[in-house]
């Protein structure tokens, strides 16, 4: 007796006009006398010789075969994630303990009747993975970073593969394929943007995996596999900070500059002084942020409030400086408690995505006027508002501040992150370990009697 349905892969005996037939899932059930038989149609269609290479398991494993332009394993992809949802529509009538017929399987599994193929395309895992980090609260430019990578590899499949990109699979990508893309991408974009998209794929892929949507035996990324091995090239690291020199330089260069420059400086050394802060964490800062009992500004970064350990907020003293900076740049209108002390988020109340865009754009502004403003402090042309952040762990460093509490400033969850902030420091920097071996070592012990 059989109490569960049994799903036959079959071509139909019909040929089409081109000479193919539909494959279909014959779905069989029968309890005691109860016979019920349905024909689920995959909208897939293949010759007869096509089909006995594609149904062919014992050639499945590590097949390189190709099929009119597509690799086997692509083609038996969409077949197996068919059956792995027939079976999975199956097994949620079984846990629900309630009769249930064969017409009701078929009418659920042809609801969307090419989701077993869709979600493979790459194009549509991209907006998922999207969909999936907008529903975690993940933050807008994580979402951008998928949005843009999607971009990028629609323009090279469209235009450099000359394929139709909405329905590409990502079973088609391996190795090679990746190292083609960034070839024939050329100078359209950085070799680092070029990098970051290509972190982005590996990204869909292991998602995709763990969805079960394809095999891990394809995976372009796995050291394990040197025939299908794409090793993503890590950016060699940047001098991120400035040099004490060159933030000397750059602090005494204020009244040599135009209004519209000094705003850019104002906000540079705004976010140095409050330990290295980003621009949205300021922005994000009203008149209730400030103690002026304990003469301290209290605030969280933005960043962290997405993670899952509730870090202490990161407190500051309102200094001197500071306020010189707030009496140039804060609102003129009335300091209460619920108003932002800078015009940034002006109007009313702005959503989260509202006002990433708005940083980004402020600081796109400012970007032609880092150069000018390098230029003019003589100091490195690549200036720009996020090496404050460094700066500020750099000078800390060189001034032999514990780097735990570096750390705890700049609202980091551990030391690691912080090295990332300090790994570039000038190699004539002395770190204050050998400070103090030289002075416990005073030279005069050495000379002869």
């Amino acid at each position: 007796m059989i109490n569960v349905p049994v799903q036959t892969l079959v071509a139909d005996g019909r040929k089409r006009k081109d000479g193919k037939s539909s494959i279909k899932i014959r779905l069989f059930y029968q309890n005691g006398k109860t016979k019920e038989l349905v024909y689920l149609t995959l909208k897939l269609y293949y010759t007869k010789e096509e089909w006995e290479i594609i149904n062919d398991l014992s050639n499945q494993k590590g097949s390189k075969s190709i099929i009119f332009g597509d690799r086997l394993r692509d083609e038996r992809a969409k077949i197996t994630y068919a059956q792995k949802r027939l079976s999975e529509i199956i097994q949620s009538f079984e846990d629900k303990r309630m009769p249930y017929s064969v017409y009701d399987v078929k009418d659920q599994f042809e609801s969307k009747p090419i989701d077993s193929i869709t979600r493979i395309y790459l194009m549509n895992l991209f907006d998922e993975i999207a969909n999936v980090k907008e529903r975690a609260f993940k933050s807008v430019s994580t979402i951008d970073s998928y949005k843009n990578a999607k971009k990028s590899f629609y323009t090279h499949i469209s235009k450099h593969q000359k394929i139709k990109a909405e329905t590409f699979r990502i079973t088609s990508i391996d190795a090679r394929w990746i190292e083609e893309y960034k070839q024939k991408m050329g100078n359209l974009i950085s070799e680092t943007t070029k990098n970051d998209y290509i972190i982005s794929l590996r990204a869909v892929f292991n998602y995709a995996i763990k969805q079960k949507l394809i095999d891990e035996s394809i995976y372009p990324f796995n050291q394990g596999d040197p025939d299908n091995y794409y090793n993503i090239q890590t950016s060699p690291k940047t001098k991120k900070a400035l040099t004490l020199e060159e933030f000397d330089r750059l602090k005494n260069v204020r009244k040599d500059i135009t209004p519209a420059q000094q705003e850019a400086w104002d906000y540079f050394m705004l976010s140095y002084m409050f330990n290295g802060a980003n621009l949205r964490d300021i922005a994000d800062l009203k008149y209730s942020d400030i103690d002026h009992h304990d003469n301290t500004i209290t605030f969280n970064r933005k960043k962290s409030s997405r993670t899952k350990k509730i870090d202490d907020p990161i407190i500051i003293a309102y200094s001197t400086q500071i306020q010189r900076i707030f009496e140039l740049r804060a609102n003129k209108e009335e300091s209460n408690g619920d108003n932002y002390i800078f015009p940034i988020f002006t109007g009313s109340e702005k959503s989260d995505a509202e006002k990433t865009k708005i940083v980004k754009d402020k600081t796109h502004l400012w970007a032609k006027k880092w150069s000018i403003i390098a230029e003019k402090a003589s100091i490195r042309d690549d200036l720009t508002y996020q090496m404050a952040r460094h700066t500020f762990a750099t000078v800390a460093t060189q001034n032999s501040v514990p780097i735990e509490e570096i750390s705890k400033a700049m609202g980091h969850t551990s030391i690691s992150q912080t090295k990332a902030y300090i790994a570039t420091l000038p190699k004539n920097f002395t770190p204050k370990n050998e400070t103090v071996k030289q002075e416990n070592i005073p030279l005069d012990i050495f000379n002869e009697k």
